[in-house]
């Protein structure tokens, strides 16, 4: 992840389908080249997310998607109900024109707004505007 947050990131966990980086209440994943990523992948990453954040802890996921990657068609529900959790804000980054159509039905499967980005930057900082918004709101209501 070439980005000025770097400093920011507290761990990285690489699986075999790529690289998932934990910084404060956000998780960002970039799936390396010709990945496949399946229903069984992601239950790893979403098992190092709730260990390192707890199970309650908004967090926001950012999909940088600096490579070409698939997701297994059978199992696209079944990812995209494992988000709704405490995933509070989805957010993609690219500039390839054929992640959009990717986009269109991936807003149709998941419950949280999916926000698009052409920059990482810029995905993180709407990011930490979003969970520290319902930071102040859940402090207000306590």
């Amino acid at each position: 992840m070439e980005n000025p947050n770097q400093n920011q990131v507290r761990e990285i966990f690489t699986t075999e389908i790529g690289k998932f980086y934990f910084l404060d209440r956000i998780v960002i994943g970039e799936i390396d080249h010709g990945a496949t990523l399946t229903y069984q992948k992601s239950l790893e990453v979403i098992e190092k997310a709730k260990k390192m954040y707890g199970e309650k802890t908004n967090l926001a996921y950012i999909s940088n998607r600096i490579n070409p990657y698939s997701v297994r068609p059978t199992d696209w529900l079944k990812i995209y109900s494992l988000k709704k959790s405490n995933v509070v804000s989805f957010s993609i980054v690219t500039s390839s024109q054929s992640s959009w159509a990717n986009l269109l039905l991936e807003r149709y499967f998941c419950d949280t707004n999916v926000n698009v980005f052409n920059t990482l930057s810029k995905a993180i900082s709407f990011s930490k505007t979003i969970l520290d918004s319902l930071e102040q709101h859940k402090t207000k209501a306590s």
